[in-house]
């Protein structure tokens, strides 16, 4: 006989409760908060944002203190090398631009920087979760059932957290067949799947330039129609923006990246936080929630 609908809830709630069901937190206190306390057990992420506006650094830094906390996680990485990889990684890991920048004096520092002990096991152990993006001729390695299995693969092999980094270099293109359908297909049977699993899936994807930042994502909607969680790290000159503080009111800040939070499913409403990168390497430091702008009447009065 099944179990009654009263039983199977309470069980719920005591795996919260007891610690067995547990998100996989960020490094960012603000963004964590923003997102349930962190990555959610059986949801799909989004991380969307135009070339060069810190996607990838964003997720190192995630993946680095993942390493560090022993969860379990894989990077599939479909258009930059595991070296390229490791790279940004040892950046943020000794805040320290030289592993990223080509030049011949920045080349030795970081040969120093990656032979120092403490930073060659940080580095061996993440190696091993960064897939080596490797193409064959003639094999369409990038599939979009292919990478869908071997999504399905890491989730079985208990990884908590599955990355694809970009789904636009995924096929979706096939005889007969309209890209967007297969773009729908696959986010519908992600979604399905993965709720079974004490895993969360992050998807990379490019966004259009335009709109102050705020450009679509490239592909269907799907994307972000059936994602959890749709997050926009969007990259821009030096602005000031105001944010609440904690005490209560308000107070300005100048900041280079913002990232944008919101509840895929329920549209776009959410949280932005102002974040500066360059000061302290390539690694995001969190400012503060940026407030709206405080609306004025006719004479001026709030």
């Amino acid at each position: 006989m099944d179990e009654k609908p009263s039983t199977l809830l309470s069980e719920a709630y005591m795996d919260i409760v007891e610690g067995r069901v547990k998100p996989v937190p960020s490094p960012l206190g603000r963004f964590n908060t923003s997102i349930g306390g962190g990555f959610r057990e059986g949801q799909v992420t989004v991380v969307a944002g135009t070339a060069g506006s810190g996607k990838s650094y964003f997720l190192v830094q995630h993946m680095l203190d993942w390493t560090k906390a022993d969860i379990p996680w894989k990077y599939k990485p479909l258009e930059d090398s595991k070296i390229d990889v490791l790279q940004r990684m040892l950046a943020i890991n000794t805040h320290s631009w030289d592993p990223v920048t080509q030049t011949e004096e920045a080349a030795l520092n970081a040969t120093e920087l990656s032979l120092d002990p403490n930073n060659i096991t940080v580095m061996k152990r993440a190696g091993r979760c960064i897939e080596e993006n490797t193409m064959v001729e003639g094999v369409d390695v990038n599939n979009w059932g292919m990478v869908e299995s071997w999504m399905r693969q890491q989730a079985d092999a208990g990884q908590r957290v599955i990355v694809v980094d970009p789904v636009s270099q995924i096929n979706f293109v096939q005889e007969f067949k309209r890209s967007f359908d297969l773009e729908n297909k696959f986010m519908q049977n992600i979604t399905g799947w993965v709720k079974n699993y004490p895993c969360h899936i992050i998807l990379v994807c490019h966004m259009t330039k335009g709109d102050g930042g705020n450009g679509s994502i490239r592909g269907s909607a799907a994307f972000t129609n059936l994602a959890h969680n749709d997050i926009r790290i969007m990259g821009h000159e030096q602005r000031e923006s105001p944010i609440f503080i904690p005490e209560g009111g308000r107070d300005s800040v100048t900041h280079n990246k913002t990232i944008y939070i919101s509840k895929a499913r329920n549209g776009h409403t959410g949280k932005s936080i102002a974040c500066r990168v360059g000061n302290n390497g390539p690694e995001f430091m969190e400012l503060g929630y940026i407030a709206p702008e405080e609306k004025k009447g006719k004479y001026g009065r709030n």
